[in-house]
């Protein structure tokens, strides 16, 4: 199989990111959010260490607190928003890979912070870790790679167990994925329609986020490596099969991309061809909706005409997605590198 199309998707969508850079170190509208934040995950997979390390640095002096928190400068915006752990868990990978430990190591220690130590689960946002307050499938996902890649195998277990937990609740596992969890109330089943598509993935439905299922997958596949529990395993492939068999429509909005990166991981660690193919057919879907200089944007529905943070935050996670199937799939027998 020749799979240099995703290595060249992958560097066109990385050249894009470098023309965003300011002289500073930063990237694009730095002054309006934490949207960066997998900017240097990706300059790292591309090779772009340079590019990653002075973004990095600029984050360090402007944007990085010294118990670790990762803020946006917007003051309302640092405490409250939802998702509060999602972009320091991103943050902390790559500066993992680039190798700036002091950023990784009080990243992490604040990331902990906000893990419950009964359930496992993450809280959505930093300053409500009561009983009802949310923790969401998503969120527990983005943790579970920056408490491996850092040491942090007992919490990212606990991650783990909490994944398992939430796909045992799910009461129409084929149907639809309930996504949130609480203390007070379990595995939410009843929400608000203005958050029902946070809360619940229905897997018929075309227009959904379509990321939880090949998120969690991926999220075990990490999990399964350093802790191979049949358990992790087994439970990924669940996940993974909901993210395969729901809709061919899921292909209409960009958050289809974390499917690619569940099958690549699943593959990486199964070698078995239904992933193969299923990340092929992630990358070749990236491939169809990039742009010529390089850059993706968001899903129309939710963004039109798009913005340029959204765009620079959906270009870097794409490019990481993009080496992720590039990468596991170098290990077929018959890949052509």
């Amino acid at each position: 199989m020749d799979i240099q199309r995703f290595r060249a998707a992958r560097d066109r969508g990385a050249a894009w990111l470098l023309g965003q850079l300011n002289a500073d170190g930063s990237i694009g509208p730095s002054d309006v959010g934490t949207f960066y934040y997998r900017a240097p995950w990706a300059f790292a997979l591309a090779g772009e260490t340079a590019a990653g390390v002075r973004l990095l640095d600029w984050i360090r002096r402007h944007r990085f607190t010294p118990d670790g928190a990762f803020v946006s400068g917007v003051d309302s915006a640092d405490s409250v928003d939802g998702w509060y752990p999602y972009p320091l868990s991103s943050l902390i990978v790559g500066a993992q890979l680039l190798r700036q430990f002091d950023l990784a190591r009080r990243g992490v220690q604040h990331l902990l912070t906000l893990q419950d130590p009964t359930t496992g689960g993450f809280y959505s946002t930093r300053d409500d870790h009561s009983a009802t307050a949310w923790q969401e499938l998503a969120v527990a996902c983005g943790a579970m790679l920056p408490l491996i890649i850092t040491g942090q195998f007992e919490a990212a277990a606990r991650v783990g167990d909490f994944l398992v937990r939430l796909w045992e609740l799910q009461p129409e596992p084929t149907e639809r994925l309930y996504c949130v969890y609480t203390r007070a109330d379990g595995l939410l089943t009843r929400c608000p329609d203005q958050v029902r598509k946070l809360a619940v993935n229905e897997a018929q439905d075309p227009f959904q986020y379509h990321y939880n299922g090949g998120f969690a997958a991926a999220a075990l596949a990490y999990l399964y490596q350093v802790c191979p529990e049949s358990v992790y395993l087994e439970t990924a492939r669940r996940y993974m099969a909901f993210s395969m068999h729901s809709t061919p429509r899921q292909f209409e909005v960009q958050q289809v991309c974390k499917s690619g990166w569940g099958a690549a991981l699943l593959y990486l660690v199964t070698r078995e061809s239904v992933y193969r193919d299923w990340a092929v057919k992630l990358g070749d879907w990236f491939i169809a909706n990039q742009f010529p200089d390089g850059h993706w944007v968001q899903t129309r529905q939710l963004e039109d005409p798009p913005k340029p943070t959204t765009t620079i935050l959906i270009t870097a996670e794409f490019v990481m997605h993009l080496d992720s199937i590039y990468s596991a799939l170098a290990c077929g027998e018959e890949t052509v590198l």
